[in-house]
């Protein structure tokens, strides 16, 4: 089973994600805060990562530059979701794998997900 880690700090978001992916067979968990990032990623190791850009603390961006910077988490792929207009530049500058838009559909969530996790095999 293929392990998706949500980083977001809007319940809501982390609800509606979790539903959509569980129910398409993916194991999902999700962290809310900032300082729980690192600690969640190396005890769970996801194949894949959906980060909000902005998270308070530290923020999506930081924590994306961190994974990507790091030998042992680079290799995870790694998502910027949000509903910023320049989502593709931000997503790029630091280093994320992707991005997907908010609002988002169902079926792009998914294709997205099922997208990046192929390339992980």
């Amino acid at each position: 089973m293929k392990k998706v880690l949500i980083i977001d700090d809007d319940a809501g978001i982390i609800d509606v994600i979790t539903i959509i992916l569980e129910s398409d067979g993916y194991d999902v968990r999700s962290v809310d805060d900032d300082s729980k990032v690192f600690e969640t990623i190396e005890e769970f190791e996801p194949d894949l990562i959906l980060l909000d850009i902005w998270m308070p603390g530290m923020g999506g961006k930081e924590i994306c530059k961190r994974i990507k910077n790091n030998d042992r988490y680079r290799n995870i792929k790694t998502i910027m979701v949000s509903a910023s207009v320049d989502i593709e530049k931000v997503a790029d500058d630091c280093g994320a794998d992707g991005c997907l838009e908010k609002p988002f559909e169902m079926d792009g969530l998914l294709a997205t997900v099922k997208g990046y996790i192929e390339e992980t095999r």
